[in-house]
């Protein structure tokens, strides 16, 4: 990962100083990008998943309180408030 890195920097500095050390040629540029690409794959995919996981928490969390909430005799609509003030 660090060579990749190193081999785009100073392809970068090819294109802002027209200096390039000679030994890097195109096919090494071209694996150095293609590692970095799919390094940034994979970490945005990491991202998605554990963004997906923590929505997921915060529904199942959110309709377990719901649950609770029900069971204790907290409402929230008044058709719920009529509906335990008859049941008692």
């Amino acid at each position: 990962m660090q060579r990749a890195e190193q081999i785009m920097l100073q392809s970068t500095i090819k294109q802002e100083y027209d200096q390039f050390n000679d030994d890097i040629d195109d096919d090494e540029l071209c694996k150095a990008w293609d590692e970095l690409y799919n390094s940034s794959q994979v970490l945005q995919s990491q991202q998605n998943k554990l963004s997906n996981i923590e929505q997921n928490e915060n529904l199942i969390q959110n309709s377990n309180n719901g649950l609770k909430r029900k069971r204790l005799g907290v409402s929230t609509t008044p058709n719920e408030c009529r509906t335990i003030i008859k049941k008692h």
